[in-house]
């Protein structure tokens, strides 16, 4: 029987055409941090790292509690989020 690579979980993540979705994925990257642990520092259960894939792909707009903990975690220093957040 031949060795088979170990299975990853989920699916690879595409780079976002969504431009604010964008922003969140490069402050995201540039951290090093996964949608998982940005989840979790933002105060949602790890399971919420589908809601964080969504938003970088432009499906969700973040409310005002999610948008103003992503702007404190990552440094929107332009406070994009909070704008964001208000669409």
């Amino acid at each position: 029987m031949e060795d088979e690579a170990p299975r990853r979980r989920g699916r690879p993540s595409l780079p976002s055409e969504h431009s604010l979705g964008a922003y969140l994925r490069a402050l995201r990257t540039s951290q090093r941090l996964t949608v998982r642990q940005v989840a979790r520092a933002i105060g949602l259960p790890e399971s919420s790292a589908g809601y964080i894939s969504q938003l970088e792909k432009g499906v969700k707009v973040p409310s005002p509690e999610v948008a103003e903990q992503l702007a404190s975690r990552l440094g929107d220093a332009r406070g994009i989020f909070r704008l964001w957040a208000m669409v």
